[in-house]
Parts: structure tokens; sequence; C-alpha cells
């Protein structure tokens, strides 16, 4: 997507981008990608965006969940264990907080290096 290529590309952009993507899945897909004389190709390149998309809103809100939850115990290590396992996720979260955007973890490790 050109859009993600943008440097002022934002949270609530993505956020509405998803929700296009979404829409498009639910009430179109049959008809713009299965009912046509096309390959298929755009059809898998859309699912495969979506899914790397979906993966990235759902860490996100996973992290913002771990967020939430840290307000109510004195730290990390009072957090129940099921939350526990979203650490890496909230890292996520914050990082996303400050880039302004969603990254697939795999730029986000790139950047780390």
């Amino acid at each position: 997507n050109s859009a993600l290529l943008l440097t002022d590309y934002t949270l609530e952009e993505e956020l509405d981008d998803y929700l296009q993507k979404r829409n498009l899945l639910a009430h179109g897909f049959w008809t713009k990608y299965l009912q046509c004389n096309s390959s298929g190709k755009e059809g898998v390149d859309f699912c495969y965006d979506f899914g790397r998309h979906s993966t990235r809103i759902e860490s996100f809100f996973k992290g913002f969940l771990y967020f939430l939850a840290l307000r109510h115990v004195k730290d990390r290590d009072h957090l129940d264990a099921d939350l526990k396992q979203l650490g890496n996720d909230f890292e996520y979260f914050i990082y996303s907080l400050k880039e302004k955007r969603l990254k697939d973890r795999a730029d986000k490790i790139e950047e780390e290096k």
C-alpha cells in the first residue's frame, strides 16, 4: 500500500485503512477478486496484506490491554500470568506510539540492529 510509505502516516489513518480493508473483505471481496477474469494474484496479495495489517493491529491492542492492566498493579511482576505473556505486545504498543504508526515486527527488529 503506497500510503504506508508516507512518513506522516498516523495511527488513526492506519486504523481507517484497516477498516476499509475489512469492509472490502466482508462486503466486496467476492465481487472484486473472485467474480472476474483475473489470475487471482490480486486477491492473494490483498489477503496477505490484510493478514499482515491484522497482525499489527492485534499486537497493538494486546499491548494497549497490557498498558491498561499496569495501571492496577504495583509493577509488571504482579500482573496475571495471561497478561504477562503480552509483554512483547506492550513494547510494540509503546514503539508504535513513539513512531506514530504500526510497523511490521520485522521492520522494528531491523531498525534495532
